[in-house]
């Protein structure tokens, strides 16, 4: 920052002099030094024009990253300029401070969110199976009460079957590896889900041009999976079906995979909580499948978003760095 203010102060100085001259060569009528000076002013102007529109880009791409939430931001110098370089590499620095310090309350606010979870799953399975208990023990089982007692123990067993598929999901959130990535392609990763889903409702839209991401293709997949299936139960009581899977470009690093369906929506008290883990609106559902998405987006290093609407339909949108994202300006 410290050589970035001095260069900038370099150039005012010598716009300062430069004025000072020109007016002094003006009032003696050197008129080939006066066309040096307004060349030299010239040249000064537009190389601090440029150094201070690039200053400008950066900052409005910071705040636009910060509105919309994007941690994946990072900025590159385009010109050989060292204090600009110098403020380039400060403000990644600053940036990846804030990033990491977000990525760890968030990850706070994730576990008390997980907790509170396991504690109120584990209690609505264990209270019951307690109280049976302690009802059966109190009595003694006779041919009047056999009945009572079977019914007791059913639904002992019922919990407690309840309580280990819970135990279950719960391992397998929390075993999720390490993604192994790789430059795979978009449209044969397309052409596999289209293979998936072969219903007439299901629209996947190719990219015009084919895009490489460096994933874990399986993973990928099955975040692909989920969405697609979730997108497909949200609207087969529709009279009209449809779930479009696509691709939109946001910039040229990022690139964005959506998954909207035309079904009823989501409530927005809802929205909030389809993240949480086991939290879940369906009658069989687990409540791990939207956690696991996230959780696989967070390892690539990308997010998952959703915008809905009542009775306009739901849109979850997965979004990448793109594999050639080097090249941008920033």
């Amino acid at each position: 920052m410290k050589r970035y203010l001095l260069v900038i102060g370099l150039h005012i100085a010598v716009l300062v002099l430069s004025g000072a001259l020109l007016v002094w060569f003006y009032e003696r009528e050197m008129i080939f030094s006066l066309v040096l000076v307004l060349l030299v002013i010239g040249g000064v102007s537009y190389h601090l024009y440029r150094v201070q529109s690039v200053q400008v880009r950066m900052v409005n791409q910071l705040m636009e990253c910060l509105r919309t939430g994007d941690n994946l931001i990072s900025f590159r110098s385009p010109y050989r300029n060292r204090a600009l370089m110098q403020l380039v590499k400060e403000l990644n620095e600053v940036t990846a401070g804030y990033r990491s310090r977000l990525l760890e309350q968030t990850e706070m606010q994730a576990w008390q969110k997980l907790i509170r979870v396991l504690t109120h799953e584990m209690m609505n399975s264990i209270t019951p199976i307690i109280s049976l208990s302690e009802t059966l023990c109190e009595r003694e089982m006779t041919q009047e009460n056999q009945e009572l007692f079977q019914q007791a123990l059913k639904t002992i067993h019922r919990r407690s079957k309840s309580l280990l598929g819970f135990v279950e999901n719960y391992h397998k959130l929390m075993r999720l590896p390490s993604p192994v990535k790789q430059s795979e392609s978009l449209c044969k990763l397309f052409s596999e889900l289209e293979k998936l889903f072969p219903q007439p409702f299901v629209s996947i839209h190719h990219p015009k041009t084919d895009l490489q991401l460096m994933i874990d293709r399986s993973q990928i997949e099955q975040v692909l999976i989920n969405l697609v299936k979730n997108a497909c139960e949200a609207c087969e009581n529709q009279p009209n079906p449809r779930v479009d899977v696509f691709v939109s470009l946001q910039d040229e690093r990022k690139c964005c995979i959506d998954v909207s369906d035309n079904g009823i929506g989501i409530l927005p008290e809802v929205q909030e909580r389809i993240f949480v883990p086991f939290f879940t609106t369906k009658t069989n559902g687990s409540g791990i499948g939207l956690s696991l998405c996230k959780q696989i987006m967070n390892q690539h290093g990308g997010t998952i978003r959703v915008t809905s609407q009542q009775n306009h339909g739901t849109t979850f949108s997965l979004e990448f760095e793109k594999q050639n994202s080097s090249n941008s300006p920033f």
